[in-house]
C-alpha cells in the first residue's frame, strides 16, 4: 500500500462531497487527535439512519449504516484500500448508499 496521508485525504473527501449534505443530513468528521493514530471517522446522521465510515491508515475501511426505526444494521462492508483513489471509491458507494435509503425514508 502506498502511503497516504489520512487526516488529509479524508478531510478533502468531506469537502469534495460537500454539495451531497443537503436537508436534514448531519456530517461529523473525527480525525486522529495524534499522529500515531491513523484512524478517522465519518459519521453520516438523518432522523431514520445513522451510518459510520472507519478508514484504518492500514489500508482497511469498515462502514455501517442502521436503521434508526427498526434498530437494524442495513448495511455492514468491510473493505482494503491500496491507495487514497480506492479509498474514495468506498467513501463514495458509502455516501450514494447512505442517500439512497434516506431519500426513499427521509426525503
Amino acid at each position: 500500500m502506498s502511503e497516504i496521508n489520512l487526516s488529509t485525504e479524508v478531510s478533502k473527501w468531506c469537502l469534495d462531497k460537500s454539495h451531497a449534505w443537503v436537508g436534514a443530513m448531519k456530517v461529523r468528521l473525527k480525525l486522529p487527535e495524534q499522529k500515531s493514530l491513523s484512524k478517522a471517522v465519518i459519521t453520516l446522521e438523518t432522523p431514520s439512519y445513522v451510518g459510520s465510515a472507519t478508514v484504518w491508515g492500514g489500508g482497511t475501511l469498515e462502514i455501517v449504516i442502521l436503521d434508526l426505526a427498526a434498530k437494524r444494521e442495513v448495511l455492514f462492508r468491510h473493505s482494503d484500500y491500496n491507495t487514497s483513489d480506492e479509498m474514495r471509491l468506498v467513501l463514495d458507494d458509502y455516501l450514494r448508499s447512505f442517500v439512497e435509503l434516506t431519500n426513499g425514508k427521509d426525503g
